[in-house]
This record gives C-alpha cells, structure tokens and sequence, in this order.
C-alpha cells in the first residue's frame, strides 16, 4: 500500500498522519463525504516530506489547513514530528490530535505540541466532525482578525 493517498478536491485540506490503515481510510472517507480534500502520511517522514515546502509546492498541494495526528506512529511519536515541523517552518496549521493513550497522557502532550482539540480513539465520527469544524472555524476566524489589524 502506498504511503499517501488522496481525496478527491475540495476547498479544505486536511492532512491526516495516522499508521493504521482502516482508521485513515475510514477517516479519509468520513472526510471526502463531508467535501474535504484529504491527504494520508501512513508515518511521520512521509509527513514531514509533505509538509516541505519544496515538495508541496512542486506537488501543487497547499500548505493543509489541518492535521489530523496520531501521536503513536511507527517511525516516532506525533509530538516527535510537530517538533521537527516546527524546526522546518515557522507557520504550523492546527493540530487535532488523535490517540487511545490515557487522557492525562494525552494532555500532556496536547499542551506540549499546542493542538487545537484531542479526539480520543476509539472515536464517535459525530465528535471528530465537530473538532474539524471547529478548529477550522476558529483558524479561519483568526487569520480573517489578523488581516484585519486585530488580534490573533
């Protein structure tokens, strides 16, 4: 199987980082029907190569407005992967975070990492829809309010 699979496109793009492929193909499903473009990084390189902005330009593919992240990936942890992101580019989109750890664990390193939202797994796909909305309704507030001279 391919390390990175499509959607078809939409107007959001979402980037979800996940190692297990029947939760990333049931996400990347909940998503296309919900009229998302959606990319799968099946470990935490191949994200990180995505999110190059060398690459991503080159593949035409924007910067995501989102990502979906395991925290518990093959090659390293999730928080592993934003902290080189972070060390790649200065402009990080938000972060949902997924996991099955205990939720204090999960907090942690929700703060660590500054996620918009934890989504624990098992999850209801009604409670991952809603944090997707949410957080890309607030970032999409934030950056109108920073165009317009106001506060972040």
């Amino acid at each position: 199987m391919s390390e990175e699979k499509r959607c078809q496109p939409y107007s959001k793009q979402i980037l979800i980082v996940e190692d297990d492929t029947d939760t990333a193909e049931m996400i990347l499903m909940l998503l296309e029907s919900q009229s998302y473009q959606a990319r799968w990084a099946t470990t935490a390189d191949t994200a990180l190569r995505m999110l190059s902005p060398a690459i991503a330009s080159e593949e035409q593919w924007n910067r995501p407005d989102l990502i979906l992240l395991d925290l518990m990936l093959h090659d390293m942890s999730g928080d592993e992967m934003i902290k080189r992101l972070r060390e790649m580019t200065q402009t990080v989109p938000p972060i949902i975070v997924l996991s099955a750890k205990p939720p204090q664990a999960i907090e942690k390193i929700a703060l660590s990492i500054e996620a918009a939202a934890v989504v624990r797994k098992p999850f209801a796909v009604e409670k991952l829809l809603a944090s997707i909305s949410e957080v890309l309704s607030q970032s999409e507030s934030s950056h109108k309010t920073q165009g317009q001279g106001g506060f972040p």
